[in-house]
């Protein structure tokens, strides 16, 4: 988790929706999904049946699963309704590693063909939320676009119009943040799951050094869905 904030009703000048004034008003809140990265299932989830109870004790709302790597998907799904704990799912448009989303042939139409298998394959979780790391660093502006456009698209025939969040990740389209206000400048819809990490890395700096950084975080910001 990366943190949130929340506006004070207390600020004398703030410029707030009349309805958060009101009584009836509920204060959002963060949701925390623990990611199962590096945690093995086992044979038929017997870790995970020990070890999703302790999660919704610790008062987890639900884990996070990288689809590419699981099979009996139906099992999990029951495991975690008996726990009462959602599920994010992590898709890809292509196979894992750099060396797949820029292999020879690696077309948007191709990641697109990926991207909808796997979409159609989390169905069976019902997932609370889905994070892609999509597309690839070595297409053009005008690639990424067609990629990005074609993913809205298949989102929405496959029922998981708004669901989707894609991840700011090191090899793929959203690689660094001057490519992704581009992309977001012709998505407006476009949802981003934000790992600024890899930004730090691919930019050599923190993003908060100079006013460029700023605004152009300003511009990105409106579009996280997932963090």
């Amino acid at each position: 988790m990366r943190g949130f904030h929340v506006l004070s009703p207390l600020s004398s000048n703030s410029h707030l929706p009349r309805h958060f004034w009101s009584p009836d008003y509920t204060m959002p809140k963060a949701l925390r999904f623990r990611s199962t990265w590096g945690v093995d299932p086992m044979p038929a989830y017997e870790n995970y049946k020990s070890w999703l109870p302790r999660l919704k004790d610790l008062g987890y709302a639900g884990i996070e699963v990288n689809l590419f790597y699981l099979d009996n998907l139906e099992l999990l799904r029951q495991i975690c309704d008996d726990n009462d704990l959602e599920i994010t799912v992590l898709i890809l448009s292509a196979g894992p590693g750099a060396s797949r989303s820029r292999a020879p042939g690696s077309t948007p139409g191709g990641h697109l063909l990926f991207y909808r298998d796997q979409l159609q394959r989390s169905k069976i979780l019902r997932p609370y939320k889905i994070v892609s790391p999509s597309g690839s660093d070595a297409w053009s502006l005008e690639q990424s676009v067609e990629f990005y456009r074609g993913t809205l698209q298949v989102d929405e025939e496959l029922g998981f119009k708004g669901k989707v969040c894609h991840e700011t990740h090191r090899s793929r389209a959203l690689f660094n943040p001057y490519v992704t206000v581009q992309i977001l400048t012709q998505i407006s819809k476009l949802r981003i799951t934000a790992d600024i990490s890899h930004w730090v890395l691919v930019c050599e700096r923190f993003l908060d050094e100079t006013e460029e950084d700023i605004a152009l975080l300003d511009q990105i910001l409106p579009h996280v869905g997932h963090r």
